[in-house]
């Protein structure tokens, strides 16, 4: 009898998309489209291209991390973070921590290769990526 009244079997039809996963896809970091190349440290896709700038700064000489969201680079402020070995970039509608691990050395070079944990929090939600990335002089 309860499956006949109208309201009921739309709420279950709610649920059940909403228990399938059937969600907005997840955002992701694009390549810059000026990443601003010089001394720093940066994050890159699989393929090689620079996904995110970690090395910026505003003119008072704050930092600035350059990632490419919502179609365009968009500029987050660094903020201030008791864990020196994570950076965070947030604005008011993304949070990016990142945190970085030592993979090798260039020899002879000053470039150093990292593995870079990326946690993405928007909306309420928090996705996790892993990238690779370099520092270098």
């Amino acid at each position: 009898m309860i499956s006949t009244y109208p309201p009921f079997r739309l709420i279950i039809l709610l649920m059940g998309i909403g228990l399938l996963g059937c969600r907005a896809a997840a955002p992701t970091l694009a390549p810059l489209t000026e990443p601003n190349r010089h001394a720093g440290c940066y994050i890159e896709d699989t393929a090689g291209a620079i996904i995110a700038n970690l090395s910026e700064e505003d003119e008072a000489g704050r930092p600035i991390g350059l990632f490419h969201l919502e179609g365009r680079d968009l500029r987050l402020p660094g903020q201030e973070t008791d864990d020196p070995e994570l950076q965070v970039f947030a604005n008011e509608r993304y949070r990016i921590e990142v945190r970085s691990t030592f993979v090798e050395e260039e020899p002879g070079t000053c470039l150093e290769y990292f593995r870079f944990a990326v946690v993405l929090i928007t909306d309420g939600r928090s996705y996790d990526y892993t990238y690779p990335g370099f520092c270098g002089c």
